[in-house]
């Protein structure tokens, strides 16, 4: 009986890390083209559809845009941003891990 719980208990583990890994090379690869000074409508072309927008609270005309982050979990401490200025170029780019 206690081998079984064991068991259960590891495959879950096993299939929470997969399920929320997603593909992070292909994700990797594609954010790695996003550059300083891009208009959003070129990473919008790369990236695809943001999963979310936020915008500053100091400067509302500043918005960052989230992707990947459909069926994944909240265990990651970040996920892919693109942040832009007032004229919607690339301010910051970050993949979430850095």
């Amino acid at each position: 009986m206690r081998n079984t719980k064991n068991i259960i208990r590891i495959t879950g583990i096993i299939f929470i890390f997969f399920s929320c890994s997603g593909d992070s090379r292909k994700e990797r690869e594609l954010f790695s083209k996003i550059k300083v000074g891009m208009s959003q409508e070129d990473v919008i072309k790369i990236l695809g559809t943001p999963d979310d927008t936020t915008y500053s609270i100091v400067d509302t005309t500043e918005v960052c845009l989230t992707f990947f982050t459909r069926n994944k979990s909240g265990l990651r401490p970040s996920f892919p941003e693109v942040c832009f200025d007032s004229s919607r170029k690339v301010k910051l780019a970050s993949y979430g891990d850095e």
